[in-house]
């Protein structure tokens, strides 16, 4: 890093260590990102002011932080069920509790600690107090006291080597100081992209050229204000349309989100999409953004109000074997309920519900599932 050289301190952190080859495309990417967001490369700007809000405030009161609480929690809630149901066996196995009952009953009590713990320093200070107690030695342990013994295992560990050693291992004022870092780099970041923007608008009105992308955030600035209403000429188009059907809109993004909010009606937007089928995030599409009103929208009830949001979930599937539909239930439920707590409104989420329901009859083979992992 050039010592007091932002835009080099921002170059090292966009690629890695003493390589700068891949640097332009880097710009070129984040770029291209922040187009399809509605304030453009004012986003910036905002998650500068963000992040300056955030270093000044406990890290997990900020939407960056936010999804680290919400993991603490849902491990103390697997943890404090698990040691409780072990505690629990103990009164009937002598044995196991002598040898395992202290190192059980600390952890038990520690985990009812961490879960008390609400700021990120408490949770800092509760994890840097644990100390891992040795299990005796107990003989001709069965199949489920090795299994119970493993799980203890797994959880330790996530005590040491994720919470403590990972999540929680900066203090909280070098949390705030790296929030503060990224701030001004976000700062850097737009004075540059502003730069670009204004010297490639210029070139492209030279030479009489418009990209696809200045049509989509042309068409954003005439149907939307400054403050993300609709505009006089939304408001014309409106009257045109007594509804807006949209398909496919798990693959929007969110300029699209918004054109499309601004030229229909009030409950006059009708949107058909399955989160599972989104394939284009390397063209900006926000699956959130649809997941988003699937968990706003309550569902659709006879009398309903016509006006009203609702959603309809159509999980009957008459078109995959049986073998295909359990496989897409195993992995989209695993893989949505760990985005759940990406930061923001990024997450998507999985309940019970959004399981498919195999409804192809009894007459439907049974195909082999065949699964191609595509590393990137």
């Amino acid at each position: 890093m050039l010592e007091g050289n932002e835009f080099a301190d921002l170059c090292d952190a966009l690629t890695p260590a003493r390589r700068d080859d891949g640097l332009p495309d880097a710009l070129r990417g984040l770029y291209e990102k922040l187009l399809t967001y509605p304030d453009g490369l004012e986003q910036l700007k905002n998650e500068a002011a963000e992040l300056r809000a955030g270093s000044q405030t406990d890290f997990l009161c900020t939407r960056t932080g936010a999804p680290l609480r919400a993991h603490k929690e849902e491990f103390c809630t697997s943890a404090r069920a698990f040691y409780r149901e072990a505690l629990d066996s103990f009164a009937s196995d002598e044995k196991a509790a002598r040898a395992w009952g202290a190192a059980y009953a600390y952890e038990s009590d520690f985990i009812d600690r961490l879960s008390a713990a609400d700021s990120y320093a408490a949770i800092q200070t509760c994890l840097r107090s644990f100390e891992q107690v040795k299990l005796g030695a107990l003989r001709g342990q069965t199949p489920e006291q090795e299994a119970r013994k493993e799980r203890r295992t797994g959880y330790v560990d996530e005590i040491k080597k994720s919470l403590r050693d990972k999540w929680f291992s900066a203090d909280p004022e070098a949390v705030a100081s790296d929030m503060r870092r990224m701030a001004r780099m976000c700062e850097v970041l737009y004075d540059f992209l502003t730069a670009y923007d204004r010297e490639i608008t210029a070139e492209k009105h030279r030479r009489g050229i418009c990209y696809f992308t200045d049509n989509r955030r042309n068409l954003l600035r005439l149907l939307c204000n400054p403050d993300g209403s609709p505009s006089s000429v939304a408001a014309e188009y409106r009257e045109s349309f007594d509804e807006v059907y949209i398909d496919e809109y798990q693959d929007v993004d969110a300029v699209q989100d918004a054109i499309f909010r601004a030229v229909a009606r009030p409950g006059g937007l009708f949107m058909v999409g399955d989160i599972k089928q989104s394939i284009y995030s390397f063209r900006g599409a926000e699956p959130s953004i649809f997941a988003g009103y699937r968990r706003s929208f309550p569902p659709v009830t006879a009398g309903d109000d016509e006006t009203s949001p609702g959603s309809v979930f159509m999980s009957e599937n008459f078109r995959c074997s049986r073998n295909i539909v359990d496989f897409t239930n195993a992995v989209s439920s695993y893989l949505f309920t760990v985005s759940e707590n990406a930061p923001g409104e990024n997450g998507i989420g999985y309940r019970p519900e959004d399981d498919l329901i195999f409804s192809r009859g009894a007459a439907a083979g049974d195909e082999k599932v065949d699964m191609a992992l595509i590393g990137t």
